[in-house]
């Protein structure tokens, strides 16, 4: 267990709301103090507490933070526990002093009440209570105080260790569990009277804990451990976090949806907030506002919570912590592809926390003309007949959306679809317009004719006879940039000398044909 209070260097003002790609947004929580704890008793009330005496209380949801009175002014506040919106305590002390102790408020914070001082033991570490008469405290060097009178008196329970306990949890009055420093692990069937160790499998520091039941919880520490029992506590598996960061504390709200808030200490900029939906047995990395270390992450709901730290840090989700999706990848067509059928398969890469897509295609690179455009809850769109025509180019791009709203568009790519009267033999973009001799020259009774084309053209490929008459249309149409070949079957005409004449934006060209039957 280590517990810091270090000299502020700098203070700085968070925004109160701060929007960005995060699921977080950042709240101005009225402090630049470090902030240790912070529970909520409905979506609109809640207080945080911290070093030097720091007492702050929202009732908007943390939309503003009010400094509260607060009973001891040099010292550090490291917990809190609120039955309701009017009765709660505060926990804390002087670890280079050694003392400790509990203040408790009937009227939402507007005072406080010492309970309990002591100036010969350590931190009180954590609290938690059972209604409103019913708590525990634990801090440094093992202990574990209990009340039953609300706080009126408190009594150290005999836990048998001088290992620093810095989290509690209780699910109810008689079942309860205690952690802390080297992986210690206790627990308690008859509300304190007797604590019994038990092997949580690890040497780390234990520092945050929560339960969902009597026999299904969680524990977090240094390190980037998390543990997980389902049995109450008998035996612990670890759980890979995917971070060696100090992780100090966890919040679930249901069997499957947790988070654990941490970071490291003494870097900027490092705070860190892990979800999981399938019971912690994976955990993946949520976005965050640049923010100093995360002391405690508190959830209410699926999706309203906040979280707390260094700096006075205060961060608030309005929807589980779920940020923007990133934009995907395409891959088929692939870019610049060509004689691509008019009822492909559009695909693209799955995205983290994306819930459906929406794709859209343009004869336009800046979309200012919307040939489709559909929102499908997969990666693969299967475009219907009449959508696209033959022998055109098309440009198209995908975004992914998710309750937090709509990430970036992924890059542009563009495709040619299957042309009619000519075939495509390369994709090399060619510098210039470029029509080569036919051959065979004579012939009898078919020519190929091959043609360079430099960028995107509307093309015409006509043939003349000698009268200067239009006598056939090989082709007539849009063309991606690339080399192309098309044939003159001239089975139905007489013999004589024509001309193929190809047309395209302001460049033309006649070549001399010699039909020999």
């Amino acid at each position: 267990m280590k517990i810091i209070i270090s000299t502020l260097i700098f203070v700085f003002t968070l925004l109160s709301v701060c929007y960005s790609q995060s699921g977080w947004i950042t709240q101005n929580g009225n402090t630049a103090n470090e902030l240790r704890d912070v529970q909520f008793v409905n979506a609109q009330t809640g207080w945080a507490v911290g070093f030097y005496g720091t007492i702050r209380k929202t009732t908007n949801g943390g939309l503003n933070w009010i400094t509260q009175n607060t009973p001891a002014t040099q010292e550090g506040f490291v917990c809190c526990y609120f039955s309701n919106d009017q009765t709660g305590w505060i926990g804390g002390g002087n670890q280079t002093l050694n003392y400790s102790y509990i203040y408790k408020t009937t009227n939402g914070g507007a005072n406080w009440t010492n309970q309990y001082n002591s100036s010969s033991s350590g931190l009180i570490m954590k609290m938690w209570f059972s209604g409103l008469l019913n708590g525990w405290a634990a801090g440094a060097g093992g202990k574990i105080m209990a009340t039953t009178d609300g706080g009126q008196t408190w009594v150290q329970q005999n836990t048998g260790i001088t290992t620093d306990l810095t989290t509690i949890f209780f699910v109810n009055t008689n079942s309860g569990w205690a952690a802390g420093g080297a992986g210690v692990m206790l627990r308690t069937t008859n509300g304190g009277s007797v604590w019994s160790p038990f092997y949580s499998g690890t040497t780390q520091d234990l520092e945050g804990m929560h339960f969902i039941s009597s026999l299904t919880g969680w524990a977090v520490g240094y390190n980037g451990v998390i543990l997980k029992t389902t049995d109450g506590g008998m035996n612990w598996s670890a759980k890979p976090s995917g971070t060696t960061k100090w992780l100090n504390s966890v919040c679930f709200v249901n069997y499957n949806t947790g988070w654990v808030s941490g970071g490291e200490y003494y870097t900027a900029n490092s705070g860190q907030i892990l979800k999981t939906t399938n019971g912690g047995d994976n955990w993946n990395t949520q976005s965050v506002p640049s923010i100093s270390w995360l002391a405690d992450v508190h959830m209410i709901n699926t999706d309203i919570g906040w979280a707390v730290g260094r700096n006075g840090s205060v961060l608030k989700t309005l929807n589980g912590g779920l940020a923007a999706p990133s934009a995907p990848y395409l891959v088929f067509p692939s870019n610049n592809a060509i004689n691509v059928p008019v009822n492909t398969t559009f695909r693209w890469t799955l995205v983290d926390n994306a819930q459906r897509y929406t794709i859209q295609i343009s004869t336009l690179p800046n979309f200012a003309v919307i040939t489709d455009s559909i929102t499908v809850d997969t990666n693969i769109y299967n475009i219907p007949n009449g959508k696209l025509n033959n022998s055109l180019t098309y440009f198209w791009r995908v975004n992914a959306e998710n309750s937090y709203g709509d990430g970036p568009w992924s890059t542009v790519w563009q495709f040619s679809t299957t042309t009619v009267g000519i075939n495509p033999i390369s994709s090399n973009v060619p510098s210039t317009f470029k029509v080569y001799d036919a051959y065979p020259n004579p012939f009898n009774p078919s020519t190929r004719i091959k043609f360079d084309v430099p960028k995107s053209a509307s093309i015409r490929i006509l043939i003349y006879d000698m009268t200067g008459r239009q006598v056939d249309n090989l082709f007539e149409g849009n063309v991606s940039a690339g080399t192309f070949e098309t044939v003159w079957k001239a089975d139905k005409f007489n013999s004589g000398i024509y001309l193929i004449k190809f047309i395209a934006n302001d460049f033309s060209m006649a070549k001399k044909l010699m039909l020999v039957k």
